[in-house]
């Protein structure tokens, strides 16, 4: 800003770094908000994408609805109220948790114990848009403000509101990066929030400060005054009008296109670097950092642009060409170049950094041509308007629109209907439609004409032949298990290995299911998480030992279908019902191939099938059961680590009926001592009388059981040989090598006493920091199993543990051993390819 007398970028500086905390703010709200209404409205796709869908909604929404008022606002007044919705918004995500604990009781009305229907889904989907849009409208709303004091009147004002838009999202890129890689990990999402809040608060007054230095002058020097501001003086030619629609509508389908282009990506990172919590972060974090130099490049360009409309043309262009060479490498390159990079050295935590690198070199360059768009579009539509609140207000809606329109079209049409390699073909084929748009109605000059048109052809030949993508290879997880294949062996025919008898890109996950030499496995982003060879025992016990310690159980929850196998063994008791909650449809479609090991579990009429988050059934039903099992995947996947924190066992042990039975698994192989020791402390946290199996030297059963009944909260191990006498359930158990009740009881490697002393000095898990989140990933590739094993085999030590187990084990014959020996045999590793099987 100037004043009529002495020029004075001082103010003019403050609020472009004003709006870069802004960003920041915007952003760090964003990831702590999806954090806290997932947790309480569910991880499931329809539950994250009603939170992103209402923050860009709101964003929209909000520089709509302000872009028609701003300009009848004076420039100082227009910065007053950028201070006081910055401040507003801080106080609504202070009050936002609380908000969600004042609404929990409608949740569990409209929930309903999953009864079918369309209240739960849309009182979700109303309580997203109340709690999030009404602040995101703020934030939204702030553009247009920023735009009638920074920009409007000024004579270079699309130069100034491109500057704008590259500083907020700069600081959305930080904003991203802190939030994911450092504040969430090291504070915790209520702090991180907090940390949210002081950059908006900051942001705010580095607006007031640029308010007062700017001084009344401002007024005179760069305003157009609220009564021109109203009725313009400058007529709005026919060709001006059609650079608005067409600047708007170019930037609307480029918006569509790159959050078809981020979500899809997002979901071929999953598969091909690991569906971690950094995969994810690096991702968003990568978009947003390349948008945000695309647009300080495009900013600088605008005033060195005789044809802004052919720049944009160009950057259009540029955007599908990045596409679509990525799209091709998509399918076969990246998986292989992640295989042979793991398998040649680069597995352990230096992985996560590398996987940050190939993260950038993918999605970077589409993200720069599309941030570069942006300013090029406000330079051809604001040409030759003096007021520019309205107009790019406008321009700024519709792209925030399109990424609303990409983000509800990719999480609930695109990837579930046609995979996701059609998803990144659409997106080529907006950003192709875009570029024509602009080709055929910017008013290109021949030359730029015959440039656009030749790069346009080209990034389409690209896509049309394309090879087909390699299932078999994405399917592979070689983020995991390439490490393992023996250097002597060759690499890429030993993870595909097998016949891939199933193949379905869901809105969550890409599950798949393939057969080698008898063993059907079942994959969710490429991670084994059921086999009918070695993890036969374990999804067996899992439901099994529970049962088997309840005198009498009636009502049964298992979260987490995975083969169904599980299932199918509580269904050998003589139970009345058995809810399964499975969070993926496409692992219920997948079941079918186990259907000969799951005895057809989900065709029982005593079964009820409930697509949904386990862990919002257990927080929001009133249906209390006599078992709960509970068999998550493993807690480095983003999203599992919340079923393993102490808030999760508290809403399990709150649906037991008295003196019911929680059995807990968790993964003994690919974790740390600390990681494996804190899930320890928080199940003994809630359960104080639980103990723990281990099966062979990879899996782990926490065991508890809910106070009032006989057992006064300890685990009653003598009830195993009465469960046993149930002629279906011992049969389900023989089968698999349990014959007596020592097979079993020999598997128990701590009472409560030893798993006290296992814990002590470890952390307690909880939903604020879901340590687990981030440790774990560090661990994936660590060869922990046989380590993990050993220690939890000696908690025992000389005499100890439950009186029961002990008195069986020194009962115990030589015959004993050598069958437990044989039962345990059958727990190998998948394929033989290595010691660190992927579930068992």
């Amino acid at each position: 800003m100037t004043d009529s007398r002495t020029p004075d970028w001082r103010p003019a500086a403050l609020f472009v770094l004003a709006y870069t905390c802004s960003g920041l703010a915007g952003l760090v709200y964003e990831v702590t908000w999806t954090r806290l209404l997932t947790l309480h409205l569910g991880h499931t796709t329809a539950a994250g994408s009603a939170v992103v869908g209402a923050f860009l909604l709101g964003l929209a929404g909000g520089a709509t609805i302000m872009g028609r008022r701003a300009r009848a606002l004076s420039p100082l007044a227009a910065l007053r109220t950028y201070a006081a919705l910055e401040l507003a918004v801080g106080v609504v995500a202070v009050l936002l948790p609380l908000a969600l604990d004042a609404l929990a009781p409608l949740l569990a009305w409209a929930y309903r114990d999953a009864a079918p229907g369309l209240l739960f889904p849309v009182t979700r989907v109303v309580l997203a848009i109340l709690l999030v849009m009404t602040p995101a409208l703020a934030l939204g709303a702030t553009f247009p403000l920023a735009v009638r004091w920074f920009a409007s009147g000024a004579p270079d004002r699309a130069r100034r509101s491109g500057m704008l838009y590259a500083a907020n999202t700069l600081g959305a890129a930080a904003g991203a990066l802190l939030a994911g890689f450092v504040l969430i990990p090291t504070l915790g999402v209520w702090r991180t929030t907090l940390c949210g809040v002081a950059a908006g608060v900051v942001s705010a007054t580095l607006a007031l400060v640029a308010a007062t230095r700017a001084g009344a002058t401002v007024d005179d020097a760069d305003a157009v005054s609220v009564r021109d501001a109203a009725s313009p003086t400058t007529a709005t030619t026919a060709a001006d009008a059609a650079r608005l629609r067409l600047a708007a509508g170019v930037l609307g389908l480029s918006g569509l296109a790159a959050l078809l282009h981020e979500l899809a990506w997002t979901r071929v990172l999953a598969l091909a670097i690991g569906p971690t919590t950094y995969a994810f972060a690096a991702a968003l974090a990568a978009v947003i950092a390349g948008s945000a130099v695309g647009a300080w490049i495009g900013t600088w360009l605008v005033r060195r642009l005789r044809e802004p409309a052919a720049a944009l043309a160009f950057a259009l262009a540029g955007a599908a060409i990045a596409a679509a060479v990525t799209y091709a490498l998509a399918g076969r390159q990246v998986p292989l170049y992640v295989a042979t990079a793991l398998a040649t050295g680069g597995a352990g935590e230096a992985w996560i950094a590398r996987g940050a690198f190939i993260t950038a070199a993918l999605v970077v360059p589409t993200a720069l041509c599309l941030g570069l768009a942006f300013p090029l579009a406000l330079a051809m539509a604001g040409a030759t308007r003096d007021d520019a609140t309205g107009r790019f207000s406008a321009i700024y809606a519709l792209n925030t629109a399109g990424s609303v329109a990409g983000s509800l079209a990719a999480g609930f049409l695109t990837i579930p209907a046609f995979g996701l390699q059609v998803t990144l073909q659409i997106a080529c084929a907006c950003l192709l439609l875009a570029t024509a748009a602009v080709f055929l109605r910017g008013g290109l000059s021949e030359r730029a004409r015959t440039a656009v048109g030749t790069a346009a052809v080209a990034a389409a030949t690209v896509v049309i032949t394309a090879p087909p993508w390699d299932h078999a290879l994405m399917a592979s997880g070689a983020y995991l298990y390439a490490p393992f294949v023996p250097p002597d062996l060759p690499l890429e025919p030993m993870l595909k290995a097998g016949a891939l008898r199933y193949y379905q890109d869901g809105a969550a996950a890409t599950v798949s299911v393939k057969t080698l030499t008898g063993t059907t496995t079942l994959t969710v982003d490429g991670k084994t998480d059921a086999s009918n060879r070695g993890d036969m025992l374990t999804q067996a016990l899992v439901a099994h030992v529970p049962l088997l310690l309840h005198p009498a159980p009636s009502r049964v929850a298992v979260v987490g279908l995975g083969s169904g196998v599980t299932a199918g063994a509580a269904l050998t008791h003589p139970v009345s019902a058995v809810d399964v909650i499975e969070l993926s449809p496409e692992v219920v479609e997948a079941s079918r191939f186990f259907v000969a090991e799951n005895r057809a579990a989900l065709a029982d009429p005593r079964t009820r099938l409930i697509v949904g988050d386990g862990r919002s059934h257990l927080r929001l039903s009133r249906q209390t059961y006599d078992v709960i099992v509970s068999e998550p995947s493993n807690p480095w996947i983003a999203g599992v680590a919340a079923l393993f924190t102490r808030e999760y066992f508290a809403e399990a042990k709150a649906r037991l009926a008295p003196g019911g039975v929680f059995c807990q698994w968790a993964n003994a192989y690919n974790i740390g001592d600390a990681d494996l020791r804190a899930i320890a402390a928080t199940f003994l946290g809630e359960f104080p009388g639980a103990a723990a199996l281990l099966v062979g030297e990879y899996d782990v059963l926490f065991v508890g059981v809910a106070p009032g009944g006989p057992s006064n909260g300890e685990v009653p191990w003598d009830a195993v040989a009465r469960g046993l006498a149930r002629p279906d359930a011992a049969a389900d158990l023989a089968r698999h090598g349990a014959r007596t009740p020592f097979a079993i009881l020999s598997l128990v490697v701590a009472g409560p006493r030893e798993l006290a002393a296992f814990a002590t000095g470890a952390g307690t898990l909880d939903d604020d920091r879901l340590p687990l989140e981030f440790s774990a990933p560090r661990e994936i590739h660590h060869r922990t199993g046989g380590q993990n094993g050993a220690t939890l085999r000696a908690l025992m030590g000389s005499g100890g543990g439950p009186a029961a187990v002990r008195a069986a084990l020194d009962a115990a014959t030589s015959a004993d051993w050598r069958d437990r020996g044989l039962m345990l045999a059958k727990v190998d590793a998948l394929y033989g390819l290595h010691r660190e099987p992927s579930k068992n």
